[in-house]
């Protein structure tokens, strides 16, 4: 299975990125790492099973230069019909690149908190569920896009969003950073669905 990373990180802050590669790699042997849009128009001429946008410091609610997200973006556009997971400031993208809103909060929110997942969530199963997760982020999701279905919100913040029509897929947290006795892994979640989806003439 040949999965692209979309790394959407600055050089210095890359962290959970690279942790998000290392679990990744757990899954598949071909994995395709963009860190720089000069990649792009070489990986447009590939062919993937799926897409993950990684999480980033930069904020979609803050004046940017659009080469800062570019990456993502030209993926969104150009593999219309690839599955993509995006993470944390990944979810934010494809949330706002297909008519949602992101909003800011007055602090950065890092810290573990326990959210709940209605049922039929691919990501956790299609089982409801209340799982700890590692948040990182100061912008959030507050508005999803039609054709969108929420399955958890912690406060005003959507954690969880699927779109089997597009097959966008999206979480704020970040499911790369380890917590101790969580079991649910919605990455291996993902994998599944692509596996079956492939099985699919």
């Amino acid at each position: 299975m040949k999965i692209l990373l979309v790394d959407n990180t600055k050089n210095n802050l890359c962290n959970f990125t690279r942790l998000l590669e290392q679990k990744l790699r757990n899954f598949t042997k071909n994995l395709v790492v963009c860190d720089d849009i000069k990649k792009i128009n070489e990986i447009l001429t590939e062919s993937f099973d799926a897409i993950v946008l990684s999480g980033s410091s930069l904020n979609l609610s803050q004046p940017n230069k659009i080469e800062y997200f570019n990456k993502s973006v030209n993926i969104l556009l150009r593999f219309p019909n690839i599955p993509v997971l995006g993470i944390c400031f990944g979810m934010q993208l494809i949330v706002s690149s297909y008519g949602g809103h992101v909003s800011r909060l007055e602090n950065n929110n890092n810290k573990e908190v326990a959210i709940r997942v209605d049922k039929n969530s691919i990501l956790f199963g299609g089982v409801s569920v209340s799982v700890k997760v590692t948040l990182s982020h100061q912008d959030y999701v507050n508005i999803v896009p039609p054709d969108f279905e929420v399955y958890s919100k912690h406060g005003d913040s959507v954690q969880v969003v699927e779109s089997l029509k597009y097959l966008r897929f999206g979480v704020q947290f970040h499911p790369e950073k380890n917590i101790k006795g969580e079991e649910i892994c919605v990455l291996s979640n993902f994998f599944k669905f692509l596996n079956e989806k492939n099985t699919i003439p």
